[in-house]
């Protein structure tokens, strides 16, 4: 028998408090990642090692990627041969409803 609604309450405005606190500082951290990477790339740097932290930087480039997608529909029978099961861990999959957008974020 599945539990009633009133359940969730309290977990979900945890839920609401926390991810928007995640949310504002995964903004904060991208903005000073992208200050870092400025910096190190206007200095020609490709490594800075502090107390702390050890920041690596590698120029962008292009990168030859496997396409599993094309090779399957042109060798079905080969992809298949080489697929394997494996086990997956169970996934809690939250999304964040958002009436004013329309909008939802995932979290696991």
């Amino acid at each position: 028998m599945a539990p009633s609604p009133e359940w969730f309450g309290g977990y979900e405005q945890q839920l609401d408090r926390l991810l928007t606190q995640k949310a504002e500082l995964e903004e904060k951290i991208k903005a000073l990642r992208t200050a870092i990477l400025q910096r190190m790339a206007d200095g020609q740097l490709e490594k800075f090692r502090s107390e702390q932290f050890t920041v690596s930087y590698m120029p962008a480039r292009t990168a030859l990627q496997f396409d599993s997608k094309a090779f399957r529909e042109d060798h079905d029978d080969l992809y298949t041969a080489y697929c394997k099961p494996r086990e997956r861990d169970a996934v809690l999959t939250i999304k964040r409803n958002n009436q004013e957008k329309g909008e939802s974020e995932h979290t696991e």
